[in-house]
């Protein structure tokens, strides 16, 4: 089956000039609060503008990478608006990553420039990347959050009143690279995801005008502004609707009831587990505490009965699907649509994007059938960095997201279940194959095998399965959990349970039977 959608609306504006529009039609109004903080669109705008001179100043120019690796804060928000202001490429990476990660990317994306938190959690992130990137290679490093040799400080926010405008190039196409997000499938690497402003406009306005969000609404962000399900309702729905941002820069429920008491949050996005984290807390509340107006549970599974609890305290939540490959989500509901569509269905198809299930040869399916997602449309990616990707999972027009789904005659979809060996650990997706080839440089493992095992808050957590080398013992958990981190792995990788087996099961093939694991976890767990 395959659902039909309009042309995107013209005239549309580069996602870099986004901030000097706003500033120019709610210069006084609010754009964001922080830490008791706020910044109006005037001001945004302002630090934009001075930042996006600094970047050309040093040596950026269109077309190159800016890499930026922080804890949600200003200066993240502004030093991505600057990059995409002057028409470079911004490479926004979750703070989560370790050298690991960030060697791979680094390698792929080959930066002219490198925002970085300087300290994240007990780790020195300015160091770890100094050990990544070549001396001689010229890349401007630039700290926030502290200060170290050979990285200049981020640019501060200028004193009141200052100019809006720059001398900074002007960005460019529509359709050209703006944004590349790094995401972990089935291959040990992290993906190059490339999105144009063309695929942000189309993701942003689907918010806006399916929750028909204005300037009365405050938006809080509880994702990271790395992450598409941060940057798109925290940031970029902001800047074309007018409304007010709420951010935190690390997820603790508590103070966030509390933010959303004190600022009347009406919407947020995220994870199942954060809406589970509001729910309990609601539930022993009183109702003279504001409730959250409206939660988009999207990234992992969200199950129905997490949808109706929430609808009991005044919340009104709903599934959604999507990924970074499609700039968020592509299904959103409307604010009139009822309980049952919200709580059983992971959402109505955006106007923006084509949706087709297909069977294993690649041709349509009945409606209602379960088969192959595969998505077209405005707010497809232009492509992963690595064109061999693209050969694989683009049919034509058509983008194989390596899901298995549904939609009705109405355009409602259901997401059945997943083609990719990945781990989705509360909304963000693991390469088991990585996690894999990290586990294996440990003398004592001959083979090992990661899956993805159910977790009530979670949704997903990581089990390791090995076998171990001839003569070797087991080193422990322990001992296991340290060498990973040596190894420089995220701590979100680290395998939540060990299995010590004879064999990995296979097929006839040699492909592991990771069904059979899981399954045999279950029956240990018992």
């Amino acid at each position: 089956m395959t659902r039909r959608s309009p042309a995107l609306e013209t005239p549309v504006h580069h996602v870099g000039t986004w901030p000097s529009l706003a500033a120019t039609t709610w210069p006084d109004l609010s754009f964001a609060i922080l830490d008791d903080r706020e910044l109006t669109y005037a001001a945004l705008a302002a630090w934009t503008e001075a930042t996006s001179d600094d970047l050309v100043a040093s040596g950026v120019s269109p077309g190159d990478r800016v890499v930026i690796s922080a804890l949600n804060s200003y200066e993240v928000v502004v030093y991505q608006l600057a990059a995409l202001r002057i028409g470079a490429v911004c490479v926004p990476i979750v703070p989560i990553y370790r050298s690991h990660e960030l060697r791979a990317i680094l390698a792929d994306v080959r930066p002219r420039a490198v925002v970085a938190q300087h300290r994240v959690g007990d780790r020195v992130l300015t160091d770890q990347l100094d050990e990544i990137l070549s001396p001689e290679d010229g890349t401007v490093r630039i700290v926030v959050g502290g200060s170290t040799a050979g990285w200049a400080d981020a640019r501060q926010q200028p004193a009141p009143g200052a100019a809006t405008t720059s001398s900074a190039p002007t960005p460019g196409d529509l359709d050209e690279t703006c944004l590349i997000l790094y995401t972990s499938g089935t291959t040990a690497a992290p993906k190059g995801v490339q999105l144009s402003s063309r695929s942000l406009l189309a993701a942003s306005r689907v918010w806006i005008d399916r929750m028909d969000i204005d300037g009365d609404d405050v938006a809080f962000a509880v994702a990271p502004l790395a992450h598409i399900a941060g940057l798109i309702p925290g940031a970029l729905v902001p800047l074309l609707s007018g409304c007010r941002a709420v951010l935190m820069n690390g997820w603790r429920p508590d103070e966030a009831i509390e933010l959303m008491d004190q600022h009347r949050a009406t919407f947020s996005a995220g994870a199942a587990v954060f809406l589970q984290d509001l729910v309990d807390r609601y539930e022993n509340l009183p109702d003279t505490v504001h409730r959250l107006g409206a939660f988009v549970s999207g990234g992992s599974t969200t199950p129905p009965s997490l949808i109706r609890r929430a609808e009991k305290i005044g919340v009104r939540a709903q599934r959604a699907y999507g990924m970074s490959e499609t700039a968020g989500v592509v299904t959103l509901t409307a604010r009139d649509d009822d309980l049952d569509r919200r709580a059983e269905y992971d959402g109505r198809i955006n106007d923006h994007v084509d949706v087709r299930i297909v069977d294993s040869l690649n041709q349509p399916v009945p409606t209602g059938s379960e088969g192959a997602v595969q998505i077209r449309g405005a707010q497809v990616m232009t492509g992963y960095t690595d064109p061999t990707r693209n050969a694989e999972q683009f049919h034509d027009e058509w983008f194989d997201t390596g899901d298995l789904g549904t939609v009705d005659e109405d355009g409602w979809f259901r997401f059945t279940g997943r083609t990719k060996d990945i781990i989705n650990r509360g909304g963000e997706k693991f390469s088991a194959r990585d996690i894999e080839d990290v586990i294996l440089t440990h003398p004592s493992i001959a083979r090992a095998a990661a899956a993805a095992l159910p977790d009530d808050r979670l949704g997903e957590v990581v089990g390791a399965f090995v076998v171990l080398a001839d003569h070797a013992e087991w080193p422990g958990d322990s001992a296991m959990r340290d060498h990973l981190l040596d190894q420089g792995l995220a701590k979100a990788k680290l395998p939540a349970s060990w299995q010590v087996i004879d064999a990995l099961p296979t097929t006839a093939s040699g492909k592991v039977q990771k069904h059979l694991l899981v399954k045999q976890a279950g029956e240990a767990h018992a």
